[in-house]
């Protein structure tokens, strides 16, 4: 009788054996005659399907985070793991986003497009700038860093402007002048105020109305104008708070 050095990939504890025994997923004994298997470190796997002499490396894209595991796993939508043997996926940072699972790189990170923003980290999508707010062109951080927390991909409309809220898939990325007969004497505005009547504003982006000159008169709210008194008539008394 003759004995054997069980075969890389299997081993065998006790004495007087009649076989070798597979390491078990996750493990490998990567020299003959081994006497136990050794678990795959973080980052590495040995699949079900074969007793493996060599631990693998995870994939780009996926991760394994502690060792004597048979698989690795994808990263999740909002991450990614650009390098080989990943131990953990990284997450996109503030402003960019991926809807991706097994993102392979830290490029597979987008920026918001113009008119959404995203102000959380690990973001899966961006959201449309609110009402009020109007989208900006943020440089791109140095060396691929991640945003200032300073940095806004929406920012409040001025005084005289407007933004009202749309459908998420039609983003306004600016926001619009108050037009003649109405303004706005407020920032992060979603519309704009009406002159009221004795009151007008002829100008675009407005951020107040004026008080009709003497003798003449702007009957209804949102006039662009006033209107001289025919002759024969006179205003009788107008009395505005402001």
């Amino acid at each position: 009788m003759q004995c054997f050095d069980c075969p890389s990939g299997y081993y065998q504890p006790s004495e007087q054996s009649a076989s070798c025994l597979p390491c078990m997923p996750g493990s490998t004994a990567v020299s003959g005659g081994s006497s136990s298997c050794v678990k795959c470190v973080a980052g590495f796997f040995i699949p079900h399907e074969r007793a493996n002499t060599t631990c693998a490396a995870c994939p780009a894209g996926f991760s394994v985070s502690s060792e004597g595991l048979s698989l690795c796993r994808e990263c999740n939508a909002g991450f990614s793991q650009s390098s080989t043997a990943g131990t953990s996926c990284v997450g996109c940072t503030r402003h960019f986003y991926t809807n991706a699972v097994d993102a392979s790189s830290g490029s597979d990170c987008k920026a918001c497009p113009l008119g959404y923003e995203q102000q959380s980290d690990n973001g899966v999508q961006c959201l449309v700038c609110p009402a009020g707010k109007q989208g900006v062109t943020l440089t791109p951080p140095a060396g691929g860093g991640a945003y200032d927390v300073d940095d806004e991909a929406c920012s409040k409309c001025g005084v005289g402007k407007y933004r009202a809220g749309q459908a998420p898939d039609k983003p306004q990325t600016s926001c619009a002048n108050c037009i003649p007969g109405k303004y706005q004497a407020d920032t992060a505005a979603s519309n704009c105020m009406p002159c009221i009547p004795g009151t007008y504003q002829d100008s675009n982006a407005g951020i107040g109305c004026d008080i009709c000159p003497v003798n003449e008169i702007a009957a209804l709210s949102e006039a662009s104008g006033c209107e001289v008194c025919d002759i024969g008539r006179y205003v009788y008394f107008i009395f505005l708070v402001f």
